[in-house]
């Protein structure tokens, strides 16, 4: 095929959904059916003026997300053809495409039905966040498939017969009459989508932003990279060489059979479902509400709407992103390649504002300048106010009160007044009743300051704003970044780690004497064994270590047993809250994960408390932080092998452990990830009513996580909600916890 034929464009809007259309399915050669949050199904007809609303369909009770077609003739229960829809409510729904009835309704799923996929003679297969796959016969569960460790997301059934299913594990697990067969490995993040690539193999979309090609044997062939946010969808179409995934980058990329991206399509928010009609138009289903079709015939296409839609999109890329004038932003993928020369600059795409960024060349690293501003000629300026090495529009002097020194206040114009005023109350500790007057004063002295544009039909899962055709009486929309910044919040989201800095010396040092002197460890001489207890009084007091006191509790923790280690561990707790303390075992981190890897092994109460409550505090400083990252994976298992545990101290520092790690994502502007969702819902599951203490920074954390656009998605598809209703119902609703709460409805309302 030549490009040209390969290029699509719109053809038709579908609107009649109240809210973003989560599923898509075509239905034979003159029907599309769409599933909406809106909690309908709606079946849309082809006729001479484009594909018209046929009907709505009612009957499940939460929102509609997969949708399966049973084509005519290869179903004995369903010889006419069928439609299967799937819910958060937790039911399946087998629809009468004639009747527009409803022929079965299939319960047992624990959790949201969130995958379905149907065989060759019409048998029905769902999965669910329950982490199972369930095979039916009518109404009837023949079976239940256990095994995946996390949420079951996708499943396609092969040529072969057998079925395979994507979960939030990572994995992809083959099934051949009720039995497992195989287990892939390669994504890094949830398999979201799986579909069949004609005799070549099959496909997989993943939240880690890649696509990937699998034969049939189960060898990977192909990676497929060039999306920016989680993939979504796949949809492929016999006899046509093309792959189509839709993203929560808000696009559909169109792939050759070699995996190169071809053309990207455009939308005004995230690409929920895709597919093929069965003449090789593509049917998108947006968070926008609407339902698009795309095609390659150019005298098909209605050259108005073509360009409404166009010069909306523009419109609302320069209303988040601005135009970058005269410096070009880069991708935020620029910072992984190696500068050209020492200094060189460039500005990179941070959330809709360019960052300027510097290469070190003998750091081998880009150190960030800060965020380039415009001039009054709305282009990228750099001769701004600067503090901290970073550029304003404005930088205020504010007097608080007299004899207080004079504060600094920066502001950029274009910014929420609000935000920069509760960052700024927030960074200088100053109290939140002030809001309104450094609102105020930023105001009457930025009057020149345009204002965020105004919100229509706000996408209920990012906050942003749906493109809306000039038709009679529809407003005029727009895009905003995100509606949190406007939002009253009494806790989220969380910006300071939180960590454990008192020990018991006393109880310390008399367990190391127990320790010293029963262990049989040649290695410990008995001039380390005294300057390890000496030292143990002088931990968390003002005195910072000397460099051989640091050495003196390495050794101590290379030489003893795990059993052993717990009150040296929990001297080095404290001490890591020293920054100096902090950059030497950073630097020996094989040791600390040493450490955490035996606990997989099994470990008693006091060790497992005192390396969780280690880990809250390796937060602190950026030198440890980056060894927490690298073993998020082992943290959150163990967290998930050890949940069952119902020692209140223990519950409080796993409930840490979580808080900090979404104030982590929330500083990095970087998604948590649904294992660590999916631990937070367990342990709000999990926690009772002697634990509000731990419920309370598990609820803190959730909002922190709403405030994400990839984890509110998230936090949303696992109905993180609920299990938060439930929890503070648990503990008889405190008042902390009843605002906690308020705020994650908020957010994810």
């Amino acid at each position: 095929m030549t490009s040209q034929e390969t290029t699509f464009q719109l053809l038709q809007e579908m609107r009649g959904h109240e809210e973003d259309v989560r599923g898509v399915s075509p239905c034979g050669e003159d029907r599309i059916a769409t599933s909406s949050r809106d909690k309908t199904i709606k079946v849309w007809k082809k006729r001479e003026e484009g594909y018209q609303i046929e009907c709505t369909m009612v009957g499940h009770t939460d929102f509609v997300g997969p949708l399966a077609f049973i084509p005519p003739r290869i179903s004995e229960y369903y010889a006419g053809g069928a439609l299967v829809s799937g819910s958060r409510d937790k039911s399946l729904i087998v629809w009468d495409l004639n009747t527009m009835g409803i022929l079965e309704t299939l319960e047992g799923h624990k959790e949201q039905v969130s995958c379905i996929a149907i065989s060759s003679s019409g048998t029905v297969v769902s999965g669910s966040l329950d982490g199972t796959l369930r095979i039916w016969d009518r109404s009837t569960c023949l079976t239940v498939l256990e095994g995946h460790a996390g949420p079951v997301l996708s499943a396609a059934f092969l040529p072969s017969g057998d079925l395979v299913s994507g979960s939030g594990d990572k994995t992809i697990k083959v099934w051949r009459d009720g039995r497992c067969m195989a287990t892939l490995a390669g994504h890094t993040d949830t398999v979201r989508s799986i579909c069949i690539f004609g005799n070549i193999g099959f496909l997989t979309a993943s939240h880690d932003c890649t696509l990937r090609l699998w034969s049939f044997t189960g060898k990977e062939m192909l990676v497929m990279t060039g999306h920016t946010g989680l993939v979504y969808s796949l949809a492929t179409l016999p006899g046509l060489d093309l792959v189509a995934s839709g993203s929560e980058d808000n696009t559909v990329k169109i792939w050759n059979s070699k995996g190169k991206c071809i053309q990207t399509i455009t939308h005004p928010s995230c690409v929920w479902d895709l597919g093929f009609l069965h003449d090789g138009n593509i049917v998108s289903a947006c968070g926008d509400g609407v339902t698009r079709i795309w095609t390659q015939d150019a005298s098909q296409l209605d050259a108005d709407l073509v360009a409404a839609y166009n010069t909306a999109l523009e419109t609302q890329n320069k209303q988040v992103h601005g135009e970058s004038g005269k410096v070009p932003m880069k991708d935020v993928s620029a910072l992984s390649s190696p500068g050209s020369k020492d200094g060189q600059t460039i500005v990179v795409n941070e959330g809709g504002s360019g960052i300027a960024y510097s290469w070190d060349s003998v750091q081998m690293r880009w150190d960030k300048i800060g965020e380039v501003v415009r001039g009054p000629d709305d282009n990228m300026d750099v001769s701004a106010k600067m503090l901290d090495g970073v550029q304003y529009d404005y930088v205020f002097d504010v007097d608080i009160a007299d004899g207080a020194p004079v504060r600094k206040l920066p502001y950029n114009i274009g910014q929420n007044p609000h935000t920069v005023a509760e960052n700024w109350l927030a960074r200088e500790g100053l109290p939140m009743s002030y809001r309104e007057q450094v609102v105020e004063f930023i105001l009457q002295n930025t009057t020149n300051t345009p204002q965020a544009p105004a919100l229509h039909n706000p996408d209920p899962l990012t906050g942003n704003s749906a493109y809306i055709p000039q038709d009679v009486g529809a407003p005029k929309a727009s895009h905003v970044p995100s509606k949190i910044d406007k939002l009253e919040l009494n806790f989220a989201p969380m910006r300071e780690f939180l960590h454990f800095d008192k020990m018991n010396h006393d109880g310390a040092a008399k367990k190391l004497h127990e320790i010293f002197g029963s262990s049989s460890n040649s290695t410990l001489d008995k001039e380390i064994i005294e300057d390890v207890l000496s030292l143990c009084a002088d931990i968390g007091s003002s005195r910072p270590l000397r460099p051989e006191e640091i050495k003196q509790l390495q050794v101590a923790i290379e030489c003893l047993d795990v059993q052993e280690m717990f009150p040296v561990l929990d001297m080095l707790r404290v001490a890591i809250l020293n920054a100096q303390v902090a950059e030497h075992f950073a630097s020996r981190s094989s040791l600390l994960s040493k450490v955490l890897k035996s606990m997989e092994d099994g470990a008693s109460l006091p060790i497992l408390l005192t390396v969780f409550r280690l880990v809250c505090n390796a937060f602190k400083f950026d030198s440890l932080r980056v060894w927490v990252k690298e073993e998020k994976a082992t943290i959150i298992n163990l967290a998930v092998q050890n949940l069952s545990l119902e020692n209140k101290s223990y519950r409080l520092a796993l409930a840490t452990i979580l808080l900090n790690f979404s104030t982590m994502a929330q500083q990095e502007d970087t998604s948590c990830g649904i294992e660590c969702i999916s631990l937070l819902i367990e342990s709000l599951k999990s926690f009772d009513e002697r634990d509000v203490d731990a419920t309370f920074r598990l609820l803190v954390a959730v909002g922190t996580l709403a405030c994400n656009k990839e984890d509110a998605a998230m936090c949303k598809a696992l109905d993180v909600a609920e299990a938060c209703c439930s929890a503070v119902a648990l503990c008889g609703k405190p008042t902390k916890l009843v605002q906690a709460l308020k705020d994650v409805e908020t957010l994810l309302q």
